[in-house]
């Protein structure tokens, strides 16, 4: 529900400021960000922390990395975290290559974040119907789909369509990943295997794959470097597949 909240803010903000942008130029974004993070500072200072109920058990984090589910989805978030921070670095500068205004920037990651919400609202009872681990495979089938969108666009209004269909895929993806660590980890050790899974996603995924991204794009183009950051997500694929058929996803 937290998340929610941050998909629609990030939606709203993006698609007012592509317009602003527009119109006044980039120079007074990075004023804004300053000024609207303030009173994020003040909400901050305001929360009480509450006193720690349960001790961390002992024993080594290596012990998460023995269930071959949670190394699964550690795998996955990595292999789809390269296709989907390749569309949030050079997801705007690609719209530009295509002739697409700053307001266009605006509404792609609008339209992505908004795309999340009703999937996000909706991810509870699809996995109940269908089972988590199916809801994911077909969430890294809509995000490499929509990366290879990326791949095939030649016009603004076509980037558009698969930054949207992008944001269907990662809500479902988000969601359906953090609740199957939280279901296969141990009280105690849940908070952990959240930030490995955020580490995998936004820490070494980038790491791996900006540079050499930035790299592709200069000498080829945002085409072939979008085919080539999707073809991640499809190596997650066939994980994800070879993972449902030897049970490795299966309740604990």
């Amino acid at each position: 529900s937290m998340r929610l909240w941050g998909s629609l803010g990030f939606a709203l903000v993006s698609i007012l400021c592509g317009m602003a942008w527009q119109r006044l130029g980039y120079g007074w974004m990075f004023y804004a960000a300053a000024v609207t993070a303030v009173p994020c500072v003040l909400l901050i200072s305001r929360l009480e922390e509450q006193p720690v109920r349960d001790r961390q058990p002992s024993g080594s984090v290596w012990l998460l990395l023995k269930d071959p589910g949670l190394l699964t989805l550690f795998a996955i978030s990595f292999l789809a975290g390269v296709s989907l921070i390749s569309t949030f670095i050079f997801g705007g500068i690609f719209m530009t290559d295509l002739g697409g205004t700053r307001s266009y920037v605006g509404l792609m990651f609008g339209f992505s974040a908004l795309a999340e919400v009703p999937i996000m609202r909706a991810s509870d009872n699809l996995m109940r119907r269908f089972g988590a681990p199916k809801i994911l495979l077909a969430a890294l089938v809509v995000i490499a789909t929509a990366v290879y969108g990326h791949a095939l666009a030649r016009t603004p209004n076509f980037l558009l369509a698969a930054a949207t269909l992008k944001g269907v895929g990662y809500g479902l993806f988000f969601v359906t990943t953090v609740y199957l660590i939280n279901q296969r980890t141990p009280d105690g050790w849940k908070s952990t295997a959240q930030a490995i899974m955020g580490a995998c996603l936004v820490g070494l995924a980038p790491l791996f794959s900006s540079a050499l991204s930035g790299y592709v794009f200069d000498r080829w183009g945002g085409q072939v470097m979008f085919a080539g950051t999707a073809s991640f997500t499809l190596v997650g694929i066939v994980l994800m597949v070879l993972a449902l058929a030897r049970g490795w996803l299966n309740p604990r």
